[in-house]
């Protein structure tokens, strides 16, 4: 009878303690389960802003190569603007050393 008495002691022990382990268990579980969410949230908003990021730098580089090619049409324009000035200039003292020649 003591034996019996024991061995129902220690079934009600083991069950009691594999309760409260199960019971630990789930609320590591849970907190496991909360900290990856998190983890995933904070993942998915560093990818938004790598993108936003992505698309920042891109909107910037196409913005710096239309202001290069702006920059070599207007290089191109002071060219030609600078050859039309040199040729009038040319142009002009040649009609002065006429103009003076004929006074």
């Amino acid at each position: 009878q003591l034996a019996n008495k024991l061995s129902a002691s220690e079934k009600d022990i083991a069950k009691r303690v594999k309760g409260e382990l199960d019971e630990k268990l789930k609320a590591y579980e849970a907190k496991v389960a909360e900290k990856e969410k998190q983890f995933k949230a904070q993942l998915k908003q560093k990818g938004q802003q790598i993108v936003a990021q992505q698309r920042e730098i891109s909107d910037v580089r196409r913005e710096l190569e239309k202001t290069r090619e702006d920059l070599h049409s207007s290089e191109a324009l002071v060219k030609e603007h600078l050859q039309t000035i040199s040729e009038q200039n040319a142009r002009i003292g040649e009609l002065f050393l006429v103009y003076h020649g004929s006074i």
